[in-house]
């Protein structure tokens, strides 16, 4: 498991790449790129990608979070689970993803917090909203290594 990496080290983009939404997200690296995982098999991980130029791709498609190809997990240079948090308005909160200037949130805290902040979800299932990517602070970045 690496260290935690603060603020100034890391965009949303660059935390988030090529998607809108990344809960508990999964990263392949092929040639020094990194691409979030769809899907896991056992021999192949299907990746969220704008190129669909990956000529050693094994299958390519659309999904409803957008295009994707289908790569050996034998090409790959590495594969690892990103977790972020960050500070927002005084609590501890996961950063799931982004869309543009917002960030995709989740809480899992005092319901009366997460009501007055405007977020949706229940007590028992957690809390979920998008705020302000700008608002964040003290973020917080751990990956640890997939097989």
């Amino acid at each position: 498991m690496s260290a935690a990496r603060h603020d100034q080290m890391w965009t949303i983009e660059e935390l988030f790449p090529g998607t809108r939404s990344a809960r508990g997200i999964h990263i392949s690296v092929r040639r020094g790129r990194e691409f979030i995982e769809l899907i896991e098999g056992t021999d192949y991980v299907r990746v969220l990608t704008d190129a669909h130029d990956l000529p050693e791709s094994l299958e390519r498609g659309d999904s409803p979070k957008g295009r994707w190809v289908r790569l050996a997990k034998a090409d790959l240079d590495r594969r690892f689970a990103r977790n972020v948090t960050a500070m927002w308005d005084g609590q501890r909160v996961a950063v799931t993803g982004s869309t543009g200037e917002l960030a995709h949130i989740g809480f899992n805290g005092s319901s009366e917090w997460a009501e007055e902040h405007d977020l949706h979800g229940s007590q028992y299932e957690g809390w979920l909203g998008s705020v302000p990517a700008a608002e964040l602070s003290d973020v917080q970045v751990v990956e640890r290594e997939l097989s």
